[in-house]
């Protein structure tokens, strides 16, 4: 069995820099770039720890935002508390918080030609939800205008258009 981590531990897998400088996790990361880590029997994100260890504990409610905006750093002069509506608002304020919406979403699994052809297809949703290959909650969201409503005023207009 392994021994516990420690702060010493902790430390020794972040590559320290100068104060304003970050001071990137050198060891396991999750999909979205942040340092991850065991400690006391809990599963914690590195930022969060090194939070901790330099600060105290993290507010209730809170979460720990970069100020770098670069999710391997820990360093403590990156680091504040905040809500994620506080995170929310300096992401937009900094531009990264871009929704990708559409075709230009990597996720997307129906162009938006496909998605107006589908939504226009007469029939049930399950029975054209099979045809598509997609479920019958997902195409009616789509029907009411809940999902993809770049696609569906695209339809809307091409409608309008052949209408006239």
């Amino acid at each position: 069995m392994s021994k516990p981590n420690t702060p010493e531990d902790f430390w020794r897998r972040v590559e320290r820099g100068g104060p304003t400088q970050c001071w990137p996790w050198q060891a396991s990361r999750d999909r979205q770039g942040y340092g991850k880590l065991g400690y006391k029997g809990s599963h914690w994100l590195a930022h969060r720890l090194a939070y901790t260890f330099a600060v105290g504990d993290i507010p209730e409610g809170k979460i720990v935002m970069h100020s770098c905006d670069n999710p391997r750093c820990c360093n403590p002069a990156h680091l504040e508390c905040g809500t994620v509506a506080d995170n929310n608002a300096d992401s937009i304020a900094k531009g990264r918080r871009v929704w990708a919406t559409g075709i230009r979403d990597g996720n997307a699994k129906f162009t938006d030609e496909q998605i107006r052809t589908i939504v226009r297809h007469p029939g049930s949703n399950v029975a054209v939800g099979q045809k598509f290959g997609m479920s019958h909650s997902w195409l009616s969201k789509l029907r009411r205008g809940l999902w993809r409503k770049d696609a569906l005023l695209a339809a809307a207009a091409a409608r309008e258009k052949e209408e006239n």
